[in-house]
């Protein structure tokens, strides 16, 4: 009966602290529990915009404890999808240290996807783009790190993550990248996210440069084979020669 119509702001906030001061352990590790989670997801949708507000600013310093809890996790996404867009802002910034860590963590990533996804304002972009600057191959290697990473290149368009395509497409990291199972499937994900001819010849250029250590590999060979069913024969056809120069060495090796 939290909020019930009618009800005035100041009878509002009694509620609000009567609420928070009758639970028997902090706010913190009451969203931690699966029943906890449930009762605040439901509050949300009643709790009036402002009171919203002052519950982010309460849970502010214990949100990277939510997101990497099995049911603080589903709450904090909740949380996301229903605030308004400086409420969202408001979420981005507290994470700000802990970006990475939620990131790499199996239930902190799944968080951390969700609001990728339902991140559509270009502020919004904007942080979550600068949170991931210089962390770029630490997230693509890791195995949590890199559904985060896959998700933003799926879901951000390739203006709004050029740095990232830019760092990706550096010849060493395609070869470090293409050579590890969890950074395959990032590069794979680029590949297939990636339509701007600039782009397509900086990521085959990268390929290029080391396309045979690529070929040879267990998990490179697919990033090649991906290249040519991506994308047409005039933007693959300098990997296609160095192929056919190497067709009989190729032919002759497992990948």
């Amino acid at each position: 009966r939290l909020f019930q119509n009618g009800c005035n702001r100041e009878k509002e906030l009694r509620d609000f602290k009567r609420f928070c001061d009758g639970l028997k352990i902090p706010m913190e590790n009451y969203i931690c529990t699966q029943i906890g989670s449930r009762i605040m997801q439901k509050y949300l949708k009643r709790f009036p915009s402002y009171i919203r507000t002052l519950l982010i600013n309460k849970i502010s310093k214990y949100i990277e404890k939510l997101m990497c809890d099995t049911y603080g996790n589903y709450f904090c996404q909740k949380l996301y999808n229903i605030s308004e867009p400086e409420q969202r802002i408001m979420l981005l910034k507290s994470i700000k240290s802990s970006f990475i860590n939620i990131s790499k963590n199996t239930c902190g990533a799944h968080a951390i996807q969700f609001i990728i996804g339902e991140s559509k304002s270009e502020e919004e972009k904007k942080i979550i783009m600068e949170y991931i600057s210089s962390h770029e191959l630490e997230l693509s290697f890791d195995a949590e790190g890199t559904h985060v990473m896959q998700k933003i290149i799926g879901s951000f368009s390739e203006n709004e993550r050029q740095n990232l395509n830019d760092i990706l497409s550096l010849s060493e990291n395609i070869k470090a990248l293409s050579q590890d199972v969890k950074g395959m499937c990032v590069i794979k994900k680029l590949i297939s996210n990636t339509k701007d001819k600039s782009n397509v010849n900086k990521i085959i250029k990268g390929v290029q440069e080391f396309l045979e250590e690529i070929a040879h590999n267990p998990f490179g060979n697919y990033v090649i084979q991906y290249i040519f069913e991506e994308w047409d024969a005039n933007a693959c056809s300098n990997l296609v020669e160095i192929c056919i120069n190497n067709s009989i060495i190729f032919a002759g090796e497992k990948y």
